[in-house]
């Protein structure tokens, strides 16, 4: 699966946004991408949700993230096709 790049035209669409709600963007993904870190280690914060829902809110700002979000979209309809696949030989089996 090859992933969407982003266009000169989109880029200059996020800085016609309102510096304040650019800031708040930033800030808050970053607090929920921080806070999935962290969610990861403890059992009660569901961190890979977190992770996921602050790097689609950074994307809406930096190029970096909406690729590292869309490898991961990548990587996960991957492990999604391959768990569906009944029948689908594991990795490490005898044959």
């Amino acid at each position: 699966m090859q992933t969407p790049v982003t266009t000169d035209e989109e880029v200059r669409e996020g800085a016609r946004r309102p510096l304040l709600i650019r800031i708040v963007a930033v800030v808050g993904g970053t607090i929920m991408v921080l806070a999935g870190l962290i969610g990861l280690l403890l059992p009660v914060v569901p961190g890979w949700l977190l992770i996921f829902a602050g790097l689609a809110i950074l994307a809406t700002e930096f190029v970096w993230a909406r690729r590292l979000l869309d490898t991961a979209k990548a990587k996960a309809s991957n492990i999604k096709e391959k768990v569906a696949k009944p029948g689908a030989k594991k990795p490490g089996a005898a044959a």
